[in-house]
């Protein structure tokens, strides 16, 4: 699908596909297609004006990839750039070494990290003590008490308040761009880092069969120091991925979070700490039982998408979500019993576009229809700035109080 397409063309077709968009907060359009019950997800970049930017260059396949800059809008794209990171590639400091093959002056520049003044701050408290080659030890303060200790990885602060062990706490490692990865080796050169800028695209999405590509990533560990997202977060193809633990320090994702078509992802507890998204992508997810992890998530910019996810029962992980800047979007999930977490939401919408509805709840098998309906009354139909469609569910299901 064309950039312009994708941004120009947004429109409702028959139930059983649907295409829809959205731009966030930071004029990042979000391309979602729901064909035949199969979710397929694509991002790009368009201007608030209306003009696109150029797309990303295809990554190679060598290691994480990172992102251009659009000419259009001056929005990073969620395509991968030219420049390419080894399997094995650490940074520290301000510094890049790889393995493998050379890495431009570019992304050095973009990988960035300062030296440690003698204290460092982790979870917990903060920790005094050396820093950078003569770290080798050292005591804090943390809220419930004095963090003493020993310091394996020596950088200043006792494994007991380490927010990122076997990392220099004092040097965070920071990507100024935009990462792809599509394999298990390429997500690991991530390890230790601390913030991406940029979108980071784990999977490789293919425009021409509209789905992901199959990948080996079966662990998102490499991850565990990763706290904040500039840019989009997208994991898709991922067929031995069961769980996102290695997320648990994330706590802010800029543009949209999208989960798509890993089928033997059971739960995303690993977001436990994650709370405040641009928007929220949850599709094609066919093991997935519950939105559980989600139990921090308070601010979603635009809208929440849940489609094409067989084995979700029910929303309760959304509970702490109170409005949406767009829309609300779930569709043919087929084990879904009712939408009770989302009772916290007083305000959905305008949609971006007059052809598509602010709320739509459509082909979920048993959801009783008049429960669908009831989270339509509780919200107020005055508190939704656009179309409500709410078809194709269990019209014969009694509601309690009905």
């Amino acid at each position: 699908m064309s950039l312009e397409s994708a941004c120009e063309r947004p429109n409702r077709s028959q139930w059983g596909g649907r295409i829809g968009y959205a731009c966030t907060s930071m004029v990042r359009c979000f391309v979602v297609g729901l064909v035949a019950s199969l979710s397929i997800g694509v991002f790009a970049s368009c201007a608030s004006s209306g003009e696109d930017g150029d797309a990303g260059d295809e990554g190679g396949s060598e290691g994480p990839t990172t992102g251009s800059t659009s000419s259009g809008s001056g929005d990073e794209t969620m395509g991968s750039g030219s420049t390419g990171l080894a399997e094995g590639t650490t940074t520290g400091g301000s510094e890049t070494s790889t393995s493998g093959i050379d890495t431009s002056a570019e992304l050095a520049d973009a990988s960035s990290g300062s030296a440690g003044d003698g204290s460092s701050s982790a979870e917990g408290g903060e920790s005094s003590g050396g820093s950078g080659d003569d770290a080798t030890g050292g005591t804090g303060e943390g809220e419930t008490g004095e963090c003493v200790g020993e310091d394996e990885d020596a950088d200043g602060v006792p494994n007991a308040c380490d927010a990122c062990p076997g990392f220099d706490d004092s040097a965070p490692r920071t990507i100024e761009q935009s990462v792809e990865v599509s394999s298990q080796g390429q997500l690991d050169a991530l390890a230790g880092v601390v913030e991406i800028t940029g979108n980071l695209t784990i999977g490789q999405y293919n425009p021409s069969s509209s789905i992901w590509s199959v990948t080996d990533v079966a662990s998102m560990q490499p991850l565990s120091c990763l706290r904040v997202v500039g840019g989009g977060l997208a994991i898709g193809g991922a067929e031995n991925l069961t769980d996102v633990e290695g997320l648990s320090a994330l706590t802010s994702v800029e543009g949209v979070l999208e989960i798509d078509q890993n089928p033997a992802l059971e739960n995303v507890d690993g977001f436990a700490h994650l709370t405040s998204v641009g928007g929220l992508a949850i599709e094609g997810n066919v093991a997935l039982a519950n939105l559980d992890g989600f139990g921090a998530l308070s601010a979603v910019d635009t809208y929440v998408a849940l489609g094409g996810n067989s084995a979700l029962t029910n929303v309760d992980g959304l509970g702490s979500v109170t409005a949406l800047g767009n829309y609300l979007w779930i569709v043919s999930n087929d084990a879904l019993e009712n939408l009770a977490g989302l009772n916290a939401l007083t305000q959905v919408g305008p949609s971006f576009s007059a052809s598509n509805p602010s709320f739509w709840v459509l082909n979920n098998d048993v959801l009783p229809q008049c429960e669908a309906e009831r989270l339509r009354d509780d919200i107020g139909v005055a508190n939704i700035d656009g179309e409500v469609e709410i078809a194709g569910n269990d019209e014969t299901a009694v509601c309690p109080g009905s």
